[in-house]
């Protein structure tokens, strides 16, 4: 087994100023002869370094020293959960976990990653796409169905689309085939998933029906794959909670 490293950062979810942040060298396949390093704001060392962002040039304050000390006493009751994520991971997996003090970004973090398929059976540039994100398979095909969605990365509004038995074809542009281009055009098919999937989770909570055509604007322009994870905890949680959050981010106002 060759080395591989991974990249990690683990949040307060009761203060997202605070964080610490590093990764690991796992250097045997039992991921019993690991190194681990912590990033200090100007190099790493070995040992866990926590980070307030709000902290001034003279010097954590009190409050600030409280919070730190919060975060490692609930990072310390994470600590076996966090580790064995860690050392479950691959190299090229990004993906957030979230438990009820503490999220954990591994790599790049959530993501909408796309696979493609070819189908030349339907023509000699369709393609079938399956969106994952946050390293899971998502359907949005329910969605587009339901709301006659169109995939169209390029606005071509051309209806080269189509949903079948929960698989979604579209019209691949022929640079694809092109090494040069296929990572710029890949990310037009993310962003496209992406705006689906922000349309599909707002459908799916209710946000249109709830919150009229100013917050459905305001989702709409809320793509990042941050954003996405956060929205997407809500699903099966009470609308109390999905309010709650919507008006702590300040998307809808405090009565």
């Amino acid at each position: 087994m060759t080395e591989k490293t991974i990249n990690f950062k683990i949040l307060s979810n009761k203060n997202e100023n605070v964080y610490l942040e590093g990764y690991i060298n796992i250097n045997d396949e039992d991921a019993e002869n690991v190194d681990w390093y912590y990033w200090t704001g100007s190099q790493y060392q070995s040992s866990p370094f926590y980070h307030h962002n709000e902290e001034e040039i003279s010097g954590l304050t009190d409050k600030q020293n409280d919070e730190i000390d919060e975060f490692i006493n609930d990072y310390m009751n994470d600590l076996l959960w966090i580790d064995t994520c860690i050392l479950q991971s691959n190299e090229n997996e990004n993906r957030n976990h979230i438990r009820e003090n503490c999220t954990l970004i591994i790599n790049e973090g959530a993501k909408m990653e796309c696979e493609i398929v070819e189908s030349p059976e339907r023509g000699d540039y369709m393609v079938e796409v399956i969106p994952y994100f946050n390293g899971k398979k998502i359907d949005i095909a329910y969605y587009m169905v339901d709301m006659n969605e169109e995939f169209d990365p390029w606005d071509n509004d051309l209806g080269d689309s189509v949903v079948e038995h929960g698989h979604i074809y579209f019209e691949m542009s022929k640079d694809y085939w092109d090494e040069e281009f296929r990572e710029e055009l890949m990310e037009d098919v993310n962003e496209e998933a992406r705006r689906i999937y922000a349309r599909a989770l707002t459908y799916e909570l209710g946000i249109y029906a709830k919150y009229g055509d100013v917050m459905e604007q305001a989702l709409d322009g809320s793509y990042e794959n941050d954003w996405l994870f956060k929205i997407s905890q809500f699903v099966n949680k009470s609308d109390e909670e999905l309010d709650a959050f919507l008006r702590e981010e300040g998307l809808i106002d405090e009565e």
